[in-house]
């Protein structure tokens, strides 16, 4: 008998799980609101820092809490879009990469094995990307991977946003 009842309470989590495509695509969206600083029309010079500030995707807030999440930033030459990135959601043709961040939002916790301990700087230098880009508009691009929201939905949460800074040698 309580094999027989076990069996009618697990049934319908199995049908739910089985329900469920493995591997499924992330859910990537352009987001405004992640990058804090610098603001759009910034100017940077070779060389120089600058203020860097994130927070994690406003459309998310309230729907997933994870202790930490992590960003990667870019420096484009153009504005970028959720189709321009690659299959490991990153970028195939940037101008420079900055690296992988974590964002702390559960105190010191530390991360697990993959995911990286480093914190998100207050500030960035600038590269040297040359004299023909000099007085040309850049972007500044940060991809935030929430991770997986819901432990029921193999889906990894991914947004984008980006500022344009102008850069001089």
């Amino acid at each position: 008998m309580r094999f027989a009842h076990s069996l009618i309470l697990l049934a319908p989590a199995l049908a739910l799980a089985a329900s469920l495509p493995p591997g499924s695509p992330p859910s990537v969206t352009d987001d405004n609101g992640i990058i804090i600083a610098p603001t759009d029309g910034t100017s940077v010079i070779a060389g120089d820092s600058f203020a860097f500030s994130v927070r994690n995707a406003p459309q998310h807030s309230g729907i997933c809490h994870a202790p930490w999440t992590t960003v990667n930033v870019y420096i484009l030459a153009y504005k970028p879009t959720t189709a321009d990135l690659n299959s490991t959601f990153g970028f195939s043709d940037y101008l420079w990469y900055f690296g992988e961040y974590t964002i702390f939002n559960d105190g010191d916790i530390t991360p697990p094995p993959g995911i990286p301990d480093v914190p998100v700087p207050p500030t960035l230098n600038t590269p040297d990307l040359g004299q023909a880009i000099s007085g040309d508009s850049i972007h500044l691009a940060v991809i935030e991977d929430l991770g997986q929201c819901d432990p029921f939905e193999d889906v990894d949460n991914i947004s984008l946003d980006s500022r344009a800074l102008l850069y001089t040698e």
